[in-house]
């Protein structure tokens, strides 16, 4: 038979354990990366962007490209607050092979004809495992939301659809960073 009293202080011990680890964790950084806009143009992702600040509007499944429509509508509202403060959409693609890359690209192009759209749409090929890993996403069920600098610091971060909590969350900090 187990003490009651001591298999609580091990779970109580465990616990604060987990809680300092979490709390002395390194903040993720967002990894430079390339990609290409739907017009072609190379990125170097975050170091191109061109706000102090930069909402990535983070998708991996098509199936999401609604939400992240919902998102823009409200970033582009924010750029007339903040000059400083931009967005852009980012999708993150598994590793393919050029044929098949060539193929994905031409579908996504073909899908948005808002020239300010392509632009900001930027493609970037990689092991979606990793990058996921880098930057502290569980899984692709949702869209991400990563408010972060041209160097990748990581400012604000949210996830799925937009909703009033989030978009006032997010004015908070663009209105922090940029006083």
């Amino acid at each position: 038979m187990t003490n009651p009293g001591k298999v609580f202080l091990i779970a109580s011990l465990l616990v604060a354990f987990g809680f300092l680890c979490i709390a002395f964790a390194e903040n993720p950084v967002f990894p430079s990366i390339s990609g290409y806009n739907l017009d072609g143009r190379l990125y170097q992702v975050p170091a191109d962007f061109q706000g102090s600040s930069n909402l990535v509007i983070l998708t991996f499944q098509r199936e999401q490209q609604k939400d992240a429509d919902g998102w823009a509508v409200a970033a582009r509202k924010l750029e007339v607050l903040f000059p400083e403060f931009r967005y852009h959409e980012v999708t993150a693609m598994e590793h393919r092979n050029v044929l098949l890359r060539w193929w994905w690209d031409s579908f996504i192009r073909k899908g948005i004809h808002d020239p300010e759209t392509r632009d900001r749409t930027v493609v970037v090929y990689v092991s979606k495992r990793d990058f996921r890993q880098q930057l502290l996403i569980p899984d692709e069920k949702e869209i991400h939301l990563l408010l972060i600098s041209r160097n990748g610091e990581i400012f604000w971060r949210a996830r799925g659809a937009i909703d009033q909590a989030k978009q006032d969350a997010l004015q908070q900090q663009l209105a922090l960073l940029h006083r």
